[in-house]
């Protein structure tokens, strides 16, 4: 016999490395689940508010000899110079929660449609476990089976989560 060891095949490293850290992505989304979805909620209303505010703008010129507010395009009152001022770090800041809203709320949009495309005990599992927080030992009485079944099933749940979000 010969001291060559042979070697069992293995799958590539890129594929086994990318899943996982999908897999963690996915639980990760799922873990904040109620807090991105809060923050997203935030957000759009922080959106909505700064784009009213922006959209307000300042008083329009009038001449000097009116009783009108405004100014007459040579001196701007106290409140005029403060929204000239302002409206730039307006733009900058909805831009800001824009680009914020883009990194987080497509991944949520897919992971929610994809738990409602769940079967009812799958999604109730996943929600009781990392949305909810339960323990395993009360996730499995609720799903009638043992806690190493329901472990398993969290896997592999979670792993066709991953592939519905992110299709890999």
């Amino acid at each position: 016999m010969s001291d060559v060891v042979k070697k069992p095949v293995e799958k590539p490293i890129n594929n086994i490395d990318s899943d996982i850290k999908n897999a963690i992505i996915i639980r990760k989304y799922l873990q904040n689940y109620n807090e991105y979805t809060t923050f997203i909620a935030n957000v759009k209303r922080d959106l909505s508010e700064e784009r009213a505010l922006l959209s307000i703008g300042i008083a329009p010129k009038v001449s000097q000899m009116s009783n009108a507010p405004g100014s007459d395009g040579l001196n701007h009152s106290q409140q005029e110079t403060y929204c000239i001022e302002k409206t730039p770090a307006i733009e900058k800041k909805i831009a800001k929660l824009e680009n914020d809203l883009k990194k987080i709320e497509p991944i949520m949009i897919r992971l929610n449609k994809s738990l409602e495309s769940l079967t009812e005990l799958d999604n109730r599992l996943i929600r009781d476990k990392w949305i909810y927080n339960f323990t395993w030992r009360v996730v499995a009485k609720g799903q009638q089976c043992s806690r190493c079944t329901a472990i398993r099933s969290s896997a592999r749940i979670i792993d066709s989560l991953a592939i519905m979000v992110f299709g890999e």
